[in-house]
């Protein structure tokens, strides 16, 4: 009886304090309610990287949690803070726990450039590009496998859980998609609330029922993940003295969603919600960087040898590599120069390609060196060999790249006035690499990761690694008007959309040093195919999948500039690095724009939507390359290098934005002293195919790519005159694009950009520019 007496009181005064946890965080746990889910606050309590307690923090009393509901969806921004009250408090995190239950392992899990559907698959051991083993080859039917990676468990019972923090991310967010409840949940936070970089965290228990999702300030991993392995953590809880206080900001979504589709557009939407509006960096024009690369690649990029004569991609003058790093696409800015120096070391490397690297079946070898000759790229096992002897493969993507840039390169010699240049041999290896598709995705109904150039056959399986491939396919039928191509393109757009996007929200597989990972190449890829061939159909479906195709490519992008170790290079350069693109979920670093891309179809589909999200995603791309592009006056890749070197690589780029601990915690911020091809090769296209000025002249719609400041300061009847200043040290030749609204609804050709206005400022200069209104003088067509 006693006992009961002296109970009762302290259970009303735990459901009293109960009854005010809840009322302190109503609007979460009101917001999580549809997804079974709650809001748990606690202190984490560390020895070195363990767990050692969990203690539970109740609103109003051990903690300060302030929520401010935001959109009509039940949006909420919460702001959580707790103060030690102790003498000291020792190895501790502050964590915002999000706990569902009903939970189920068909969610998508989605973390920003680490983590897409769980990365829930078949795992490969053995660190970077890890050996494939036998069963992967041939076998329709292999699973996907990833490198060994942050990841849920597929097995019932193991441990399940990731570890992260907010610098292994292009967004701090943690996501998921229910299709059983359908509805979408989003956390974002910003890099730090306090202390060092937060923490996200995704647990399961072991029958997989429960999950939490959970920010934590400071992130405590026990493990930090590598390039396809892991190694022991340096993360370290905070110690606090008394008054000294961990704080967390966090915005929440709960909202329908009918698929992934939904999730991924919502993300693309609230991604940048904890990047703030700052002053734009007016570092240098896009006609500088193409100006001082273009000499760069005359200088480093061209040898003439007993191996080729040709424009080389990367720095080895005794191998080449097709597509992906920059094989035949860095000749593309060089044919621009359309002189005749330039439009014969073009030809020669076109030739190169055309009498060296195909196969019998039409498809090409990937990679070609001066000792051994064709490459096999991914290394077979010695029965996979012994069962094909004298197999090579080639990565499908460096194909579908081919396809795709011989008809570019076809396209501007056109557009030049050479077009009687282009051989008849080019030609017909284009034909016969459409028509290498289109057999093989006939023979096997997928066109696979690798591929046998002799007979065509799929090698490997299970990726979108040839995501460019039906852009090249449908370009292809507009050039050799063969509607065969063109529906084979529609049919592998569907298929890898149905298959990859829309049922696993990812691509993967594209790079040639992954395994079969999540890759921000293949979604930019894709991307390219949705937009050409919306471009050559005008059928609305590729639109509407080229939507949620650039939302799952933002995932790969960084929303804001990260803050950087004090006396790293990027921290000294000052560097913004708010649009570095990651690169797959294996090689855990941001690069300085897509590999290897300008992003036009970005700036298509803002023609198409009249979405200046797209605009502003391309405009990010475009700025983070520029801030770690080797300047005059601004070394980067040489900043660390004595004064003999410091400053002589202008015009090189890297692809090294490193803001997370992957390759130790030296390297993060840290540029590397070298260059890389295919980063320098983005520059040079962004910089000619995305126009620096794009005006609407009906609606006055105005939108600055380029770094210059553009203002409309007189409307006449007939036209519009613009105030152009140049606030950069470098003087700019401006490409101005206008149109009217009706135009934007139309696709433009492949090759627009020569038909743009072009308009030099000098460096800090203004100047006023005159533009007529009315239709443009761009013409609309293939």
């Amino acid at each position: 009886m006693k006992s009961r007496v002296y109970l009762l009181p302290l259970i009303l005064l735990f459901s009293g304090i109960s009854c005010l946890a809840q009322e302190k965080t109503s609007q979460a746990n009101s917001l999580l309610k549809t997804l079974a889910g709650r809001l748990q606050v606690e202190l984490r309590h560390y020895k070195g990287t363990d767990l050692v307690r969990r203690e539970p923090l109740l609103p109003g009393i051990d903690v300060e949690i302030r929520e401010h509901s935001i959109g009509k969806d039940g949006a909420i921004q919460l702001s959580i803070q707790y103060v030690c009250n102790k003498a000291d408090c020792n190895e501790v995190s502050l964590a915002a726990s999000f706990h569902f239950n009903d939970w189920s392992t068909a969610n998508y899990v989605m973390i920003p450039s680490s983590v897409y559907s769980g990365n829930r698959f078949s795992v490969l051991k053995g660190g970077y590009m890890p050996p494939y083993p036998p069963d992967l080859f041939y076998n329709r039917n292999a699973p996907i496998s990833f490198s060994d990676n942050p990841r849920l468990a597929i097995e019932k019972g193991a441990p399940s859980s990731i570890e992260l923090l907010t610098t292994n991310t292009a967004t701090p967010a943690l996501t998921f998609y229910s299709p059983e409840k359908k509805r979408g949940f989003i956390v974002l936070t910003p890099q730090r609330s306090s202390h060092t970089d937060s923490g996200l965290f995704v647990e399961e228990n072991s029958d997989r029922t429960q999950a939490d999702f959970t920010v934590t300030t400071p992130g405590v991993r026990k493990l930090r993940a590598e390039f396809g392995s892991f190694t022991p953590s340096q993360d370290r809880a905070a110690t606090l003295a008394k008054g000294q206080s961990l704080e967390l900001s966090l915005t929440v979504y709960s909202f329908p969603a009918n698929g992934l589709s939904d999730l991924l557009e919502t993300f693309f939407k609230v991604r940048k919600t904890y990047s703030p509006d700052t002053a734009i960096h007016y570092l240098v024009p896009g006609s500088a960087i193409l100006d001082f690369t273009q000499k760069r690649v005359d200088s480093f990029r061209w040898a003439k040898n007993t191996f080729g004569e040709m424009y080389y991609p990367e720095n080895s003058f005794s191998s080449f590599q097709l597509g992906w790093i920059g094989g035949m696409m860095n000749t593309f800015p060089m044919l621009s120069l359309n002189d005749s120096t330039h439009l014969e070391k073009v030809g020669k490397t076109i030739d190169f390609v055309v009498d060296h690297l195909q196969g019998k079946s039409g498809f090409f070898y990937g990679m070609m060196n001066a000792k051994n000759g064709w490459v096999s790229e991914r290394e077979m096992p010695e029965s996979v060999r012994n069962a094909h002897p004298g197999t090579k493969n080639s990565l499908v993507r460096k194909n579908s790249d081919a396809l795709l840039w011989f008809f570019k390169h076809f396209e501007l010699y056109e557009k030049l006035g050479q077009g009687h240049l282009i051989k008849k041999s080019w030609k017909d290896a284009a034909r016969k690499l459409a028509d290498a598709f289109v057999s093989t995705w006939k023979k096997h109904h997928e066109i696979g990761q690798y591929v046998d150039p002799e007979t065509g056959d799929v090698v490997v399986y299970n990726t979108i690694g040839g995501g460019i491939a039906p852009a090249g396919l449908a370009r292809a039928a507009t050039w050799f008007h063969q509607p065969e191509y063109l529906k084979v393109a529609s049919e592998i757009a569907d298929f890898y959309a149905k298959e990859y996007v829309l049922r696993y929200g990812l691509t993967n597989g594209s790079c040639g040093d992954i395994s079969q990972d999540a890759d921000s190449e293949s979604a930019f890829g894709f991307l390219e195919s949705l937009m050409t061939l919306y471009s050559v159909t005008q059928d609305e479906k590729w639109l509407r999948l080229a939507k949620t195709e650039a939302a799952l490519a933002s995932t790969w992008v960084a929303s804001a500039d990260y803050q950087f170790p004090a006396g790293s290079d990027l921290q000294v350069l000052g560097a913004r690095t708010k649009g570095a693109v990651w690169a797959s979920t294996q090689n855990k670093h941001a690069a300085p724009g897509i590999c290897t891309s300008s992003g036009d179809y970005l700036f298509k589909l803002l023609r198409a939507t009249g979405n200046p999200l797209y605009a502003e995603l391309l405009r990010d791309i475009q700025y983070a390359h520029n801030e770690v592009a080797e300047l005059p006056g601004r070394p980067t890749v040489t900043l660390r290098q004595n004064d003999k070197i410091k400053g002589t690589s202008v015009g090189c780029s890297m692809e090294r934005i490193q803001p997370s601990d992957a390759e130790g915690k030296g390297a993060t911020g840290n540029l590397i002293y070298t260059s890389n091809g295919w980063t320098e090769t983005n520059g040079m296209l962004m910089a000619m195919e995305v126009p620096g000025i794009y005006l609407q002249t009906d609606t006055k719609k105005l939108i600055v790519f380029d770094a210059i400041q553009a203002e409309q300061v007189k409307t006449s009847g007939r036209s519009i005159t613009l105030k152009l200043t140049n606030p950069t040290r470098f003087d700019a030749r401006v490409s101005i694009f206008s149109e009217t609204s009706s135009e934007a609804r139309k696709p433009l050709p492949l090759i627009a950009f020569p038909d743009w206005k072009k308009v030099t400022v000098g460096a800090g200069k203004t100047v006023l520019v005159t533009i007529p209104e009315g239709p443009s003088s761009v013409k609309k067509g293939r």
